[in-house]
């Protein structure tokens, strides 16, 4: 087995990224992801805010030790619709998007966008807003381009001055920014097999590493072949 074989065995990505940031030693990371979803069968607004304020509890009590004390970012629902955005330490976030894959509260959540070690923060408070903005229609994203609408989602959502969320949902009402992406785009991001799902995401992170050097796949030589 390779030295980086050896180096990497048993370890996840999550490990790699948490000690290379360790090892820079610069204070606060920020890992920020923007996801798109809908309700669960029997899931409504009320259990959805519940499901987020618990996920948020179980993520700062994750990586108590983490100088990124804070867990911020929103969801919006709007209809059945929900969007996602969390910046959070890379052990906090992964914490709290487990709980979100483990509840039958949300269903068809795909990752849009993820920037590891992302340079600021956008928000500094974590809230779930209700808001319905105008648009009717399916949104196309295969037709769109994923790439064009994940960076259209998360420029609308990090632009917008939300306020600052409390224990319950806020309802944004007439005052909601015009720029939050609508329920049928959210919905379309949720259906585009072009971003990975929320389970396909966590695994990625969590899971062992495997690694294959390809010298270790042709060494030892194979025996000669005996021709008899």
């Amino acid at each position: 087995m390779s030295v980086l074989s050896e180096s990497l065995t048993g370890k996840s990505l999550l490990d790699v990224i948490e000690a290379r940031f360790q090892d820079t030693n610069r204070g606060e990371t920020v890992t920020r992801v923007i996801f798109g979803g809908s309700f669960g069968e029997g899931s409504n607004a009320e259990k959805v805010t519940a499901l987020a304020q618990e996920a948020k509890a179980t993520a700062e009590e994750a990586d108590v030790s983490s100088s990124s004390s804070i867990t911020g970012g929103l969801l919006i629902l709007s209809n059945t619709a929900i969007a996602g955005f969390i910046e959070a330490s890379p052990r906090k976030l992964y914490a709290l998007l487990g709980s979100f894959s483990s509840s039958p509260l949300l269903s068809s959540v795909r990752i849009v966008a993820n920037i590891e070690d992302a340079p600021e923060r956008s928000f500094k408070h974590f809230g779930v807003y209700s808001a319905n903005p105008p648009g009717s229609g399916d949104v196309d994203v295969d037709a769109e381009g994923p790439a064009v609408v994940a960076g259209e989602v998360l420029k609308s959502l990090q632009a917008v001055p939300f306020p600052e969320g409390s224990e319950g949902i806020v309802g944004l009402g007439k005052s909601a920014p015009s720029d939050i992406p609508t329920a049928a785009k959210v919905l379309g991001c949720s259906d585009c097999q072009a971003y990975p799902t929320l389970e396909e995401y966590l695994e990625l992170f969590a899971s062992p590493v495997s690694v294959e050097v390809e010298s270790e796949m042709v060494w030892p030589l194979q025996s000669a072949v005996s021709w008899t």
